[in-house]
């Protein structure tokens, strides 16, 4: 019998990939492409960006770098835009699912990703294979 960490039983079936992104249609995507490859990718359903009094998807994309930080959560909530009660909701949701994984892919300077990795972490009761697209871990928590 195959085994997890932990020593639970492994899962059998199809592998699944858990995805927490703000963007529905890199959800889409990414599971079109999985299921090509047999995977199937699990994402928590809730409403996103707009839908947290946010920028409609893709309105940042050609725009300079000081025009596009416009659309950014952090400048939106400034100005009073942001659903705050919404954003918690779909973080906790998005940490719960990814809680399960057995591997992680993030960027580091993103604090969602950072507490996702504590999430499997501590679940795990060790830390798992990651990798950080950015840059090093260690160069945000450990300098």
């Amino acid at each position: 019998m195959l085994r997890r960490r932990g020593g639970a039983p492994a899962r059998r079936g199809t592998a699944r990939l858990l995805v927490a992104s703000d963007s529905g249609a890199a959800v889409a995507e990414l599971a079109q492409l999985a299921a090509a490859e047999g995977l199937r990718v699990v994402a928590v359903q809730s409403a996103r960006g707009e839908a947290w009094g946010g920028a409609a998807e893709g309105a940042a994309l050609g725009l300079k770098r000081e025009a596009a930080l416009e659309h950014f959560i952090e400048r939106r909530n400034g100005r009073g835009l942001v659903d705050r009660r919404a954003v918690f909701a779909s973080l906790f949701a998005d940490l719960h699912l990814l809680r399960a994984a057995d591997a992680f892919v993030g960027t580091a300077a993103s604090w969602t990703s950072r507490l996702a990795l504590l999430a499997i972490s501590s679940e795990a009761g060790g830390l798992p294979p990651f990798e950080m697209l950015d840059k090093p871990l260690g160069k945000l928590w450990f300098a």
